[in-house]
Protein backbone atom coordinates (compact mmCIF):
# COMPACT_ATOMS: atom_id res chain seq x y z
CA UNK A 1 0.00 0.00 0.00
CA UNK A 2 1.48 3.56 -0.71
CA UNK A 3 2.22 6.00 2.19
CA UNK A 4 -0.92 7.91 0.08
CA UNK A 5 -3.39 5.00 0.96
CA UNK A 6 -1.84 4.23 4.26
CA UNK A 7 -2.47 8.16 5.68
CA UNK A 8 -6.12 8.13 4.41
CA UNK A 9 -6.64 4.53 6.07
CA UNK A 10 -5.20 5.52 9.13
CA UNK A 11 -6.75 8.99 9.33
CA UNK A 12 -10.15 7.71 8.90
CA UNK A 13 -9.73 5.55 12.13
CA UNK A 14 -8.56 8.63 14.10
CA UNK A 15 -11.65 10.40 13.06
CA UNK A 16 -13.69 7.51 14.27
CA UNK A 17 -12.60 7.97 17.70
CA UNK A 18 -14.98 9.67 19.65
CA UNK A 19 -13.89 12.46 22.09
CA UNK A 20 -13.97 10.60 25.26
CA UNK A 21 -12.01 7.81 23.67
CA UNK A 22 -9.04 10.17 22.93
CA UNK A 23 -8.65 11.88 26.32
CA UNK A 24 -9.14 7.91 28.01
CA UNK A 25 -6.02 6.60 25.31
CA UNK A 26 -4.04 10.02 25.78
CA UNK A 27 -4.00 9.48 29.83
CA UNK A 28 -3.24 5.60 29.30
CA UNK A 29 -0.54 5.99 27.13
CA UNK A 30 1.44 9.15 29.00
CA UNK A 31 0.85 6.73 31.76
CA UNK A 32 2.59 4.72 30.26
CA UNK A 33 5.07 6.74 28.68
CA UNK A 34 5.93 7.83 31.92
CA UNK A 35 6.51 4.40 34.21
CA UNK A 36 9.23 3.39 31.34
CA UNK A 37 12.54 3.90 32.63
CA UNK A 38 13.19 5.59 29.02
CA UNK A 39 10.81 8.48 31.10
CA UNK A 40 12.63 8.46 34.27
CA UNK A 41 15.77 8.56 33.04
CA UNK A 42 15.47 11.49 30.66
CA UNK A 43 16.42 14.99 32.14
CA UNK A 44 15.52 16.82 28.61
CA UNK A 45 12.85 15.68 26.72
CA UNK A 46 11.01 17.10 23.85
CA UNK A 47 6.99 16.27 23.41
CA UNK A 48 4.53 18.10 20.99
CA UNK A 49 1.62 19.65 21.40
CA UNK A 50 -1.17 17.65 19.98
CA UNK A 51 -3.89 18.59 17.08
CA UNK A 52 -7.64 17.89 17.23
CA UNK A 53 -7.92 13.62 17.15
CA UNK A 54 -4.05 12.96 18.02
CA UNK A 55 -3.08 11.27 21.11
CA UNK A 56 -2.79 14.29 24.00
CA UNK A 57 0.60 14.87 25.94
CA UNK A 58 -0.50 17.00 28.65
CA UNK A 59 -0.81 14.48 31.10
CA UNK A 60 3.66 13.74 30.14
CA UNK A 61 4.08 16.93 30.10
CA UNK A 62 2.66 18.22 33.64
CA UNK A 63 4.44 14.65 35.35
CA UNK A 64 8.06 16.05 33.55
CA UNK A 65 7.14 19.26 34.84
CA UNK A 66 6.85 18.06 38.20
CA UNK A 67 10.00 15.66 38.06
CA UNK A 68 11.60 19.10 37.39
CA UNK A 69 12.52 17.93 33.75
CA UNK A 70 13.28 20.46 30.88
CA UNK A 71 10.34 19.94 28.67
CA UNK A 72 10.96 21.32 24.66
CA UNK A 73 8.33 21.34 21.90
CA UNK A 74 8.86 21.80 18.85
CA UNK A 75 7.94 25.11 16.91
CA UNK A 76 7.35 24.77 13.13
CA UNK A 77 10.05 27.02 10.95
CA UNK A 78 7.90 26.92 7.74
CA UNK A 79 10.39 28.50 5.31
CA UNK A 80 13.10 26.36 6.85
CA UNK A 81 10.91 23.30 6.51
CA UNK A 82 12.55 22.49 10.00
CA UNK A 83 11.73 22.05 13.49
CA UNK A 84 12.92 24.63 16.27
CA UNK A 85 12.97 22.79 20.00
CA UNK A 86 11.74 25.53 22.47
CA UNK A 87 11.48 25.18 26.01
CA UNK A 88 8.05 25.53 27.46
CA UNK A 89 7.70 25.93 31.68
CA UNK A 90 3.65 25.47 31.96
CA UNK A 91 1.05 24.40 29.11
CA UNK A 92 -0.41 27.78 29.50
CA UNK A 93 3.00 29.32 27.95
CA UNK A 94 1.58 31.63 24.79
CA UNK A 95 1.14 30.10 21.72
CA UNK A 96 0.76 31.25 17.91
CA UNK A 97 -1.79 28.82 16.05
CA UNK A 98 0.40 28.32 12.58
CA UNK A 99 -0.66 26.63 9.67
CA UNK A 100 -3.23 23.45 9.49
CA UNK A 101 -4.00 24.76 13.33
CA UNK A 102 -0.08 23.62 14.59
CA UNK A 103 0.28 25.63 18.05
CA UNK A 104 3.97 27.00 17.92
CA UNK A 105 5.15 27.69 20.99
CA UNK A 106 6.13 31.42 21.35
CA UNK A 107 8.95 31.39 23.33
CA UNK A 108 12.80 31.91 22.36
CA UNK A 109 15.21 29.65 25.07
CA UNK A 110 15.86 27.07 22.08
CA UNK A 111 17.79 23.98 23.34
CA UNK A 112 20.81 22.58 21.54
CA UNK A 113 19.57 18.94 19.92
CA UNK A 114 22.26 17.08 21.79
CA UNK A 115 21.05 17.83 25.15
CA UNK A 116 17.42 16.29 24.87
CA UNK A 117 17.65 12.73 25.90
CA UNK A 118 14.30 11.75 24.68
CA UNK A 119 11.65 12.84 21.88
CA UNK A 120 8.22 11.73 22.01
CA UNK A 121 6.88 11.90 18.16
CA UNK A 122 3.48 11.84 17.16
CA UNK A 123 2.63 10.06 13.51
CA UNK A 124 -0.52 8.71 11.66
CA UNK A 125 1.16 5.00 11.85
CA UNK A 126 3.06 3.02 13.24
CA UNK A 127 4.10 -0.42 13.37
CA UNK A 128 5.95 -3.69 15.11
CA UNK A 129 9.16 -2.94 13.45
CA UNK A 130 9.25 0.86 14.40
CA UNK A 131 8.31 2.61 11.24
CA UNK A 132 6.24 5.48 11.51
CA UNK A 133 4.34 7.48 8.95
CA UNK A 134 3.74 11.25 9.48
CA UNK A 135 1.69 13.94 7.88
CA UNK A 136 4.22 14.07 5.08
CA UNK A 137 6.26 17.06 5.37
CA UNK A 138 9.47 15.44 7.00
CA UNK A 139 9.71 17.51 9.68
CA UNK A 140 10.34 14.77 12.62
CA UNK A 141 12.74 12.74 10.26
CA UNK A 142 14.73 15.67 9.21
CA UNK A 143 14.55 16.63 13.17
CA UNK A 144 15.84 12.97 14.36
CA UNK A 145 18.52 12.59 11.49
CA UNK A 146 20.14 15.83 12.94
CA UNK A 147 24.16 14.00 13.76
CA UNK A 148 23.82 15.74 16.87
CA UNK A 149 20.56 13.84 18.19
CA UNK A 150 21.48 11.22 20.34
CA UNK A 151 18.87 10.67 22.37
CA UNK A 152 15.90 8.06 22.11
CA UNK A 153 13.27 8.17 19.53
CA UNK A 154 9.75 7.27 20.90
CA UNK A 155 6.71 7.19 19.32
CA UNK A 156 3.36 7.68 21.01
CA UNK A 157 -0.16 6.24 19.66
CA UNK A 158 -3.08 4.97 19.92
CA UNK A 159 -3.31 1.32 19.79
CA UNK A 160 -5.57 2.22 16.70
CA UNK A 161 -3.02 3.39 14.83
CA UNK A 162 -0.78 0.50 14.21
CA UNK A 163 -0.63 -1.11 11.02
CA UNK A 164 1.04 -4.64 9.73
CA UNK A 165 3.79 -2.31 8.06
CA UNK A 166 4.26 1.03 7.09
CA UNK A 167 5.80 1.81 3.82
CA UNK A 168 8.67 3.65 4.23
CA UNK A 169 11.75 5.84 2.26
CA UNK A 170 15.09 5.63 2.73
CA UNK A 171 15.43 9.06 5.00
CA UNK A 172 12.16 7.78 7.28
CA UNK A 173 13.89 7.77 10.65
CA UNK A 174 13.03 4.42 12.68
CA UNK A 175 11.95 4.84 16.16
CA UNK A 176 13.92 3.16 19.81
CA UNK A 177 10.44 2.57 20.90
CA UNK A 178 6.29 3.28 20.63
CA UNK A 179 4.37 4.02 23.86
CA UNK A 180 0.78 3.20 22.89
CA UNK A 181 -2.63 2.90 25.79
CA UNK A 182 -2.31 -0.56 25.94
CA UNK A 183 1.36 -1.40 25.63
CA UNK A 184 5.20 -1.05 25.32
CA UNK A 185 7.53 -1.49 22.23
CA UNK A 186 10.98 -1.82 22.32
CA UNK A 187 13.22 -1.72 18.77
CA UNK A 188 16.55 -2.92 19.54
Amino acid sequence: MTKDKTRKELSQRLDGLSDRDVFMKSFAACEALCATDEFQKAQSLMTYLAMPKELDTSQANLQAFKLNKTVVVPRVVWDQRELEPVVIYTLNCPMEISRYGLRNPSGTELVDVARIDMVVVPGLGFDEYGDRLGRGAGFYDRFLASHDFKGIRCGLAFEDQLADSIPVDEHDMRLDMLVTDQQVRRFH
